[in-house]
């Protein structure tokens, strides 16, 4: 669920979409599913707003999150 929009995985198939909305996920289904994520920061985001994600991702637990510049 992204924004309200339900959407669905089709097998070999990849699925993007903005995190910033409200969204949930799960897995239905028998198979083993994984995840793999790609984190963008907003390109609109002022010096101290990266500098801030770049604090508030190093106190989260190793391979948590990884952000890079």
């Amino acid at each position: 669920l992204v924004d309200g929009e339900k959407r669905f995985h089709s097998e070999g198939c990849g699925m993007v979409f903005n995190d910033s909305f409200v969204h949930s996920a799960a897995n239905e289904g028998g198979e083993t599913r994984i995840l793999f994520a790609l984190l963008y920061a907003n390109p609109q985001l002022s010096e101290i707003e990266r500098k801030a994600m770049v604090e508030v991702s190093s106190r989260l637990p190793d391979g948590a999150i990884a952000y890079t510049k």
